[in-house]
Formats: C-alpha cells, structure tokens, sequence
C-alpha cells in the first residue's frame, strides 16, 4: 500500500532498516573515521564489530506472501503446527485483506519486559504497524523454525475468547512442539517475546 509521498510499505522497510543499521553501526562505535581503518587495517576488531551491527538488523527482515484467498482455516493447516488452539476460528479473527500480497516482515525484539501498551507504541514510534494473524501464520509457515528460537506475538489482530477475555496468537516451542496459541492482551511480556510488526 503506498503511503502519502509515494513511497511503498517495501520502501518505508527499507528506510527502517537503513536507519536502524546506522544507529546500530554508530551503537558500535563505528565511524567514517573507523570505516577507514577497517578498510586498511586487516583484522580489525572494528571489522568484526560491523559484521555483528548489520547481521542484527538484516537478519531481522523476513519476507512473506499472505495469501488472502485462503480461509484462516487453510492458513492455519499450512503452518503444520504441532498444537493448534482451536479457540482461533474466522468467527473470532475474521480476515480482512484480498488476493495474495507480499510483506517485508519485521521480527522487533525490545528486551525487556513491556506492555502491549508500550509495545504498541513503541513500534509506533519506528513507523510500524503490529503484524495481523494473516500475516503471522504466513510466517510461521515458511519460517517454521523462527518460533523455536523464541516466542512471537501479533498484535494486529485481537480476538475475544471463550471467557470474555481480549486475546492475539502467538507462536512458539514448547517440549519440542510448535504452537499456536492465544494469549491475553492485558499480559506483559517478557524480554524473550518477540513482535512481528510490519512498515505503516
């Protein structure tokens, strides 16, 4: 979708990431100055410094096609997960695009513990949106193995349960298992969710 000065949601990542890079190089200790001793100094610790700086911010990017001429139903069988929480049905999380659109995917890690409040804004403040249940089944069909490094949460699209309760799906490991699961909005996170957000 294009925004108001022409650029696509692709274009916007791409700015995100390149300003996340920069904060990550300069982060570093990493200067134009330094870029010139990593240039003529072999084995430059500096060298190794910047390897690790960009490998933070590109291995973050993951691109996804959300196919929307399937039902929630199909994207979830996609996935093959191990346990499917059978409480995630269209009725509670009704889909909302059309046809199949790719999405440059953002797998944001803030650390520490923080509200879905906080989260939210937080990712406001980069110039994303949280990424919708499409969008993370999408991602835990070609990246089936994400989930096994660390638990992750959309936060676009949010479902009332059985009980009244305010709930997302998440995605992660447990005894060796991948789930899909529900878990409350009004929770905190813990440093090891991650949120999968895409560009505004």
């Amino acid at each position: 979708m294009c925004t108001d000065n022409g650029m696509s949601g692709k274009d916007l990542i791409g700015i995100h990431q390149a300003h996340e890079l920069i904060a990550a190089l300069e982060k570093a200790g990493l200067t134009s100055v330094s870029a010139q001793q990593i240039i003529t100094s072999k084995g430059n610790d500096l060298a190794r410094k910047m390897i690790t700086a960009v490998n933070s911010v590109v291995m973050a990017i993951f691109s996804i096609i959300v196919d929307y001429t399937m039902s929630l139903e199909a994207m979830i069988k996609v996935g093959a997960y191990d346990y499917e929480n059978n409480e995630i049905t269209a009725e509670r999380f009704p889909l909302a695009g059309k046809g199949r659109i790719d999405v440059d995917s953002i797998v944001e890690h803030f650390g520490k513990y923080i509200s879905t409040d906080a989260a939210l804004k937080a990712l406001d403040k980069k110039g994303l949106r949280p990424a919708t249940i499409a969008e993370l089944l999408a991602f835990g069909a070609k990246y089936p193995e994400e989930q096994r490094k660390y638990p992750i949460v959309a936060l676009g699209s949010v479902g009332v349960d059985s009980i009244g309760y305010r709930v997302v799906a998440c995605l992660y490991e447990l005894d060796s298992k991948r789930r899909l699961n529900l878990r409350c909005v009004g929770d905190d996170w813990s440093g090891d969710w991650r949120f999968l957000a895409v560009s505004k």
